[in-house]
């Protein structure tokens, strides 16, 4: 899954962000040169944020970029699952009975 998180340094829109453009390590953990901002379904380990979403296939990341900030979602890609096209938070995707790991 690391791979796939991997996108998302592919995906940040080459404008200048209020918090730096992140270095995207190999196991999809962002950094930042000071503070990192707060991003739903990142967790922060020192100075880094870790994706904190439980694995699922088919869960999508969308990135943009919004006032300068980098906002990173996770939408449900799951058309069985209740909240399917909504965004995929950690605690839904958690408790989602339907989740593909």
């Amino acid at each position: 899954m690391a791979s796939f998180y991997r996108l998302v340094e592919h995906a940040i829109p080459d404008v200048e962000l209020a918090h730096g453009r992140p270095v995207v390590h190999a196991d999809g953990s962002l950094e930042f040169s000071g503070p990192p901002p707060a991003i739903p379904g990142y967790r922060t380990e020192g100075s880094r944020l870790v994706p904190a979403w439980p694995t699922c296939v088919l869960r999508m990341l969308r990135v943009q970029v919004s006032d300068a900030t980098l906002r990173i979602e996770g939408i449900c890609g799951n058309p069985h699952a209740e909240h399917f096209g909504d965004e995929a938070t950690v605690e839904r995707c958690s408790a989602c009975p339907t989740r593909q790991s």
